[in-house]
């Protein structure tokens, strides 16, 4: 992911971006704009889990099924 967020204010692909930041297991939407003069903002929705389902993976609270590591209690 990090390759995905080099370059600058100008030069960063915000397409590439997104879709990188979208591949983390908890995250469940992202969001990028540029703000100018010098500011990316950066907005992460994360899964809320709620139940597991077969084997390793999970239910959020949008009845979505993802795929994270989790240790604790649902």
């Amino acid at each position: 992911m990090r390759s995905e967020l080099s370059g600058t204010f100008f030069t960063l692909d915000l397409a590439r971006a997104r879709i990188a930041l979208a591949q983390v297991p908890w995250v469940r939407s992202a969001g990028l704009r540029r703000q100018w003069p010098q500011r990316l903002e950066i907005e992460i929705e994360e899964h809320a889990p709620l139940a597991r389902w077969n084997a390793g993976r999970l239910v959020n609270t949008r009845g979505e099924v993802f795929t994270a590591s989790w240790a604790g209690e649902l």
